[in-house]
């Protein structure tokens, strides 16, 4: 039988095994409660607001780290600057005209076109290349912030949804 003290005038009161509720203190005529389940059971509907917090919050952590695949990526990647360079040191000889080559005036104009060309072709790639990374760049910010703002609406529901069921149970 357990011996518990009254919250109100600290007296001693015995109660019998396994009661719980609400008791009247035989010494102060004080209402106390005892052995009650504090904890709320949460309705469906505060139930699926937490899931879907933690759902959108995976997302959201998804988006904004970064995954292993692209990290490699970056690493495998090597920086040639002889690569599609027009630089004669860069060209082996036969590449190059062979040894004793003389220029002609022709070869030098279709060089003179031909890099002016690729140096167009390239200015425009590294344009285009720009602007889908922007592109790409701003739907990833967009999506992250989208993920991140349905993570802490769904949080705020489901806090909100919580503390209604608590008022609901405490008034039962």
């Amino acid at each position: 039988m357990p011996i518990i003290q009254c919250p109100h005038c600290d007296d001693e009161i015995a109660l019998d095994e396994g009661q719980s509720g609400l008791f009247d203190c035989p010494h102060c005529d004080k209402e106390f409660e005892w052995n009650t389940n504090s904890i709320a059971p949460p309705t469906t509907m505060t139930v699926v607001f937490v899931i879907l917090a933690l759902i959108s919050g995976l997302a959201t952590m998804s988006l904004i780290l970064p995954s292993s695949d692209s990290a490699s990526d970056v690493a495998s990647d090597s920086y040639d600057p002889c690569y599609m360079s027009e630089n004669p040191d860069c060209q082996s000889p036969e590449e190059n005209g062979g040894t004793g080559g003389g220029i002609t005036w022709d070869s030098l104009i279709e060089d003179m076109i031909t890099g002016l060309i690729d140096m167009i072709t390239g200015l425009i790639e590294g344009i285009f290349e720009g602007v889908v990374s922007a592109i790409g760049f701003s739907v990833w910010v967009f999506a992250s912030l989208c993920c991140g703002s349905m993570t802490i609406i769904f949080s705020l529901f489901a806090l909100r949804g919580y503390s209604k069921d608590r008022v609901l149970f405490n008034s039962e």
